[in-house]
């Protein structure tokens, strides 16, 4: 019989900026904002049907909005993970977001202006589609403008160590032609993390423990790349083509020391522990 516990501990305080700034035109109106701290949006209407909620908005939540992820982050049954800074379900699980029917991603439902959203369909009894793929599904259905661009970024850093979340999007329609790009970085570099680890088990009537402290310089960097064309006549059909390719590495740098016990005999031991990663992931998505 052979128990093993396995004891993580990290530790890194930090202190966080944020920097957000989002702009739009359209044929009959421009919203450029450059910070908002605060937006508070309290007027919305629900119609409840048997197996999904339609949200829709007033002008004035509309126009307080920064971006779409505002009006989804006030829906009772979403809210935003301030870590990933994504909008997720109270519920838990995985949810699916898609825009006028197409999966869509973070940066896309940032891209879209708010006074485009007509409606969001929140689906807690996913279609037979999705069913597989998600627990609950949330459609934002948009009226886009004949002729419009949107664009934005935001960051959060740490100011004493290295974190960075940061993303950009950009897009332009003409008719029934959407363009997009889209790109994001989730970044960390740790140079003091400290490591706790227990192995603790019985083997052969013999009692094991080793346990390990280490300090070591660890990071990763993950970039993640867009490029998408959708041509959509609302009612009648949609079609949607996006590149995406992801670039992901990481290393770990570390020294330590062990205590290896067995029974009543120790012994201890230096470790030195170096590793790295790199890997890429290009798709199509048609």
């Amino acid at each position: 019989m052979v128990k093993i516990n396995f004891i993580k501990l990290i530790s890194f305080p930090c202190a966080l900026a944020s920097f957000y700034f989002v702009g739009a035109q359209n044929k009959n109106d421009s919203i450029t904002t450059k910070e908002i701290k605060e937006v508070l949006i309290k007027l919305q209407r629900k119609k409840q049907f048997s197996d999904h909620a339609n949200y829709t908005f007033d002008k004035e939540a509309l126009e307080k909005s920064r971006h779409s992820k505002d009006l989804l982050s006030t829906l009772p049954e979403l809210q935003l993970d301030p870590i990933s800074n994504t909008i997720v379900s109270i519920i838990g699980g995985k949810t699916l977001f898609l825009i006028n029917g197409i999966e869509a991603s973070d940066n896309q439902i940032k891209s879209i202006v708010p006074t485009n959203v007509v409606r969001v369909e929140y689906f807690d009894i996913p279609p037979a589609r999705y069913s597989q793929r998600a627990e609950t599904v949330v459609n934002i259905i948009t009226r886009n403008p004949e002729v419009g661009y949107s664009y934005g970024a935001d960051v959060t850093s740490a100011l004493t160590t290295g974190f960075v979340i940061g993303s950009a999007n950009a897009g332009y329609t003409k008719g029934k032609n959407d363009f997009g790009l889209e790109y994001s970085i989730n970044l960390r570099d740790y140079d003091n993390r400290i490591v706790d680890k227990v192995y603790d088990y019985h083997l052969h009537n013999s009692h094991y423990r080793s346990e390990e402290q280490q300090k070591d310089h660890f990071g990763y960097t993950y970039h993640n790349m867009g490029l998408r064309y959708a041509n959509v006549d609302a009612g009648k059909y949609a079609f949607q083509a996006k590149f995406n390719m992801v670039l992901n590495s990481s290393f770990n740098k570390g020294l330590g020391t062990s205590l290896f016990t067995k029974d009543a005999s120790e012994t201890s031991h230096n470790t030195i522990h170096n590793s790295n990663s790199n890997y890429s992931n290009p798709s199509v998505d048609l």
